[in-house]
Formats: C-alpha cells, structure tokens, sequence
C-alpha cells in the first residue's frame, strides 16, 4: 500500500510538472495567469511540495536533489509567468524554449522523479531524453541512431515490451500503442531534417506547441498514469 501510495504520488507530480509548459504558454498568450509571481515560486504550495514537506516526502532517494531541483523548477517558472504578465512574452516564450533553463530543469525534474516509478519509470526518462538526443543531431549534423531505426517503435524496450503478452493487457492499450507510434515517427522527421541539413526546420518541428512537443508530453502523461494503475516492469 505504502510503495502504491508513492507511485501515485510521483505519477501526479510527473503530470503536473509536465504541464507547466502548458499553463505558462498560455500565460503567455493571454497576458492573464490564476497564480502570482509569488505563488508560482513558493514551492510548499504545489502538490509535490507538500508531499516532500511530509515524513514520507523526507524519506525519498535524493530527497536533497529533488527539493534542489523542484526549488529551481518554480524560480525559473516564476520569472517566465512575471515577463509573461508585464508585457514581455518574446522573452518569455525564449527562456521556454528547446535548450533554455527551463527546458532542462523541467526534464532532470521529470527524470528524477520518474527514476523512483518502479513501474514505468525507464520509458518514461528514456523517452524524455530523445529531445536532447535529437538537439545533439541539429546541432552536429550527426547521430548513432538511423532515421530508420528512430521510426521504428519495435526496437526501443517500451516498444518491445509494449508487444509482449505483459504489454497488450495495460489500460488503454490501443491508444497507447497509437501515441507511441506518433511519437517514433515525429522523432525519425526531426531527425532526418537533422541529418540533411536543414537544422532551422528540425528546431522548429521540436519548439513549444509543436506536433513533438504535444506528443512528447502526452506519452510522458499517459505513461505516468499506467505507472500509477498497473504493477509492471520492463
């Protein structure tokens, strides 16, 4: 009951943390937010604060990492909201874009938390990671990975596993399989415009609001939510 109890509460904080891209888009877009600067950066006030702020909280591996890094989290989240809502949204849409502060402490956040997921913690950060693996290709025109073998969602071990007669018996199979898929497909575009030389069209395909961006984050979601209802292991 105890291990369900943490499972559920990481899944949560995965969710919410992973939308947090979305809340200040819109902040972003809008000009409007419900939180405060203030707010924002008090990190005791979301649902992953007051949980570390517990007994059970203080016990997790790297508990010191995790509050140092869920503290960075809300600051940056903060100062994006603040220039958001004073009439600066260019600034605020580079400090969230692929490479910026944000982006990276909002992904170590989500890996560390997704780690302590016995369930489905490894598809989780593997697939959080092929943005960085895909930046790297823009950025040297080079990858161990061939556009083929990215396309393919057979060969990574979620997707193998996903096949597997364990697999085919989740919640929401279906859609899950779907949205895998998805997600293996965009990748193998971003990364053959990668490796052909056009790296301005590849940023692109991976920047806020994109195709890549909305799956990436909706696989993240989905995969957290089965690592909260199920008890499986790659």
């Amino acid at each position: 009951m105890k291990e369900f109890k943490m499972n559920t509460k990481i899944s949560e904080a995965i969710v919410t943390h992973n939308h947090w891209k979305f809340d200040l888009k819109n902040a972003i877009e809008t000009g409007q937010s419900g939180l405060t600067v203030d707010e924002i950066q008090n990190t005791h006030l979301c649902t992953l604060g007051k949980w570390l702020d517990t007994v059970d909280g203080k016990r997790l591996p790297d508990y010191s990492q995790i509050v140092e890094l869920h503290g960075k989290f809300h600051h940056e989240a903060g100062k994006i909201r603040y220039l958001a809502l004073t009439g600066q949204p260019s600034q605020a849409i580079a400090k969230m874009q692929l490479g910026s502060l944000f982006s990276q402490l909002s992904s170590l956040l989500i890996d560390k938390l997704a780690t302590m997921n016995k369930k489905m913690g490894d598809a989780i950060v593997m697939h959080n990671r092929w943005k960085f693996d895909l930046k790297q290709a823009i950025a040297t025109g080079q990858s161990h990975i061939l556009v083929e073998e990215a396309q393919n969602p057979l060969l990574c071990s979620f997707g193998k596993w996903l096949y597997s007669a364990e697999g085919i018996i989740l919640p929401n199979y279906l859609e899950l399989v779907e949205l895998h898929g998805e997600f293996h497909k965009e990748a193998a575009n971003i990364l053959h415009l990668a490796l052909t030389g056009e790296s301005s069209e590849a940023i692109a395909r991976m920047q806020l609001g994109s195709d890549f961006s909305r799956i990436s984050s909706n696989l993240i979601d989905k995969l957290a939510e089965i690592g909260q209802e199920t008890n499986c292991e790659l």
